[in-house]
């Protein structure tokens, strides 16, 4: 039984308790219902206060009966709210609908933030998986980007969805379970290590961007063709410079310089 299952139980029974000790007071003394409710608040709390009037043979039996489950029950109750507050459920709960409430869009993304399990569909409804056009499987552990594709593929089947594998093997499990593409970091910079090992004067069109701040639309050949393949099987991205290529870019003045200088002399060291 879960934790949030005991604590509604328990206040349950406190309500259940006091009922029957008001309904039993009132039925077998004749009491009036403010004098029971007062008598059974006296007796579950066990203060010691006076009677409201002198019991019956029939009374003491009623009050030694309830006197007995109070104990028991008020002890239950308070043993499982004690729990329920130290385990973190109430501040959790609080925190949840505070940052539920404050979801607030920075001016840079124009994106609302969402924070919480991604594994929870509940979360990624929130986020809006239902009218999304796409998602992005970056999670740390493997399993946990299967699960999460898998339960977003199934929430919505028309969502582009792009994750991240560490192996081919989990590759192959994320096209399963829903991926459109799969990318796998270490086959990547294992490339790049080794098109740097056997190719070093070949620069890459990665370095470029990150030394000029250019933007490389497309490599022409010596032919004066695109190298770039309308399919995608060749794009910029896995293209790396060749002798006589012609680079269109797009960049400003000083990016485009720099590129021209970072294509014939190299990196160029920036001062900060």
């Amino acid at each position: 039984m879960s934790i949030h299952t005991r604590f509604w139980l328990a206040l349950a029974l406190l309500v259940a308790l006091l009922a029957t000790g008001v309904i039993g007071f009132s039925i077998i003394e004749g009491w009036s219902i403010e004098e029971s409710i007062y008598m059974t608040l006296i007796t579950i709390t066990t203060v010691g206060f006076q009677e409201v009037h002198p019991l019956s043979q029939t009374g003491r039996y009623f009050m030694i009966t309830f006197l007995v489950f109070s104990i028991a029950s008020v002890g239950y109750a308070l043993s499982t709210v004690a729990t329920y507050v130290f385990e973190g459920q109430i501040i959790s709960s609080m925190r949840r609908r505070r940052m539920e409430s404050h979801v607030r869009k920075p001016k840079d993304l124009e994106a609302p933030i969402v924070h919480g399990d991604a594994e929870d569909g509940t979360v990624l409804e929130e986020a809006g998986i239902l009218h999304a056009g796409g998602l992005v499987a970056a999670l740390p552990h493997e399993a946990d980007n299967v699960y999460v594709v898998l339960t977003a593929r199934q929430m919505n089947d028309k969502l582009t969805i792009v994750a991240k594998a560490g192996e081919e093997s989990t590759g192959n499990k994320l096209r399963k379970a829903g991926a459109d593409r799969v990318v796998t970091p270490s086959q990547i910079a294992g490339r790049r290590i080794a098109a740097s090992m056997l190719r070093p004067t070949v620069v890459n069109f990665l370095d470029i961007g990150q030394h000029t701040g250019a933007i490389v639309l497309s490599i022409l050949g010596a032919d004066g063709r695109s190298r770039c393949t309308p399919t995608g099987t060749l794009n910029v991205s896995s293209l790396t410079l060749e002798a006589h290529d012609t680079l269109l870019a797009l960049g400003s003045d000083t990016q485009l310089e720099q590129l021209a200088r970072f294509v014939k002399e190299g990196p160029v060291a920036t001062a900060s």
